[in-house]
This record gives structure tokens, sequence and C-alpha cells, in this order.
């Protein structure tokens, strides 16, 4: 699930119902991950926009990596995807897809939102005896009320997911918008390209 931090848990995904009536162009936009299971990051965002093929979307998903920031390192990371829509009647039923991923089974569902305010969002990766998990809060803005997030917490919970494995996603203290990006992707890892951070084009390859 590439950058996605999550849980491995025995047997398939979890029956996660997709929300109904979802209407993707209210969604598009940016988010920011308020809570997310297991992750260490911090600002870190979502921002969906639309492509060229019909029911197939891009997310971006841009943060600051901790060991980056603990060396000083002021760059963020980015990392984008391509989100395909296989039943046009679910279309809150998503297939989440980054470059060079060898599977194509990432289901990516939008739990619950209501557009302005606030989402919650399930990933799951099936593999051969267990499957990889990964619940994200979001919110239009840096924060969300505690009432919204014991909402929210309550309705991942009720599939049978432990909200207890969301860590909170510090939004303070980020990046301005104009300090450079590394562009990760899920090769291979090798060190940093030293030679490319000098006129600000990094890689993680």
């Amino acid at each position: 699930m590439n950058v996605y931090s999550g849980s491995y848990h025995s047997g398939p995904c979890p029956d996660v119902t997709p929300m109904a009536n979802f209407y993707m162009n209210g969604f598009l936009g940016k988010w920011y991950v308020i809570q997310k299971t297991l992750s260490s990051t911090k600002c870190l965002t979502y921002n969906f926009t639309k492509t060229d093929e019909p029911l197939n979307y891009k997310i971006d998903q841009v943060y600051e990596d901790p060991i980056l920031s603990f060396l000083k390192i002021n760059y963020k990371c980015h990392h984008a995807g391509k989100l395909s829509v296989k039943q046009q009647d679910i279309p809150s039923r998503m297939v989440l897809k980054f470059p060079f991923d060898l599977v194509d089974n990432t289901s990516y569902i939008i739990i619950t939102t209501d557009y302005r305010n606030y989402a919650a969002i399930f990933a799951c990766q099936k593999l051969i005896l267990c499957h990889y998990q990964s619940v994200s809060i979001l919110s239009r803005q840096k924060t969300l009320p505690q009432s919204t997030l014991v909402e929210l917490r309550a309705k991942i919970g009720s599939f049978g997911i432990n909200p207890y494995d969301l860590n909170f996603i510090e939004q303070s203290d980020c990046y301005d918008d104009n300090v450079n990006e590394i562009n990760m992707n899920n090769q291979t890892s090798t060190l940093l390209n030293m030679e490319n951070a000098e006129n600000g084009s990094w890689f993680w390859s």
C-alpha cells in the first residue's frame, strides 16, 4: 500500500460498507489527515483530483517524513496514486494503485463524509494468508471537533476495525507549499539521490 501506514491482520479484509449516495465531485480537493492507522508521519494531506479518464481519479499524498525532519532536511515527501471506480453504481468503492505496484487489489472505500468538514476512509490489500489495512480520518481544516472524532471512530469500530490503532497526525509547524518535494515510489529502496537534491528534485528509488 506504499506510503500507507497500516496493520496486518489474519484472514480476508473486513466487510466495510461503502457510503451510499456518494458524490465524488463534492469529495475532490485537499483534505488534512487528522488520524491514521499506526502512522508516524506529520503534516499528511490528501488531494483528490479528476483525470482525463472517466471514473478515474488521482490521489496526491504529501507529508513530512520524521527521519528527514530529525535530520533537519527541509523537504516534503510526495506520492501520487490512481483511484479507479470499478462499479459505477458504487462510486464510494474504488481500487487504489500506485506506480510500480505489483498488485492491483487494494480496496479504497469512502466510509462516510459530509464533503465540507470530515471524512473517513478504509483501505485494504488482500495478501495470501492475511490482509493489510489502513484507516484515515480526514478534515478540510487542520483540526476536527472531538465530538466528530468520537462519532467517526465509533462508525469505524462498527465494522470490526480497532479505532485504537489510529494515531493523531501532527498538522502544526508544517513546511509551506513552496518547499521542495521528494517524489516517492516503491521501487527497491536505495539512498537518496543527493545529486538531484541540489536542484530540488529528489527521488526515493
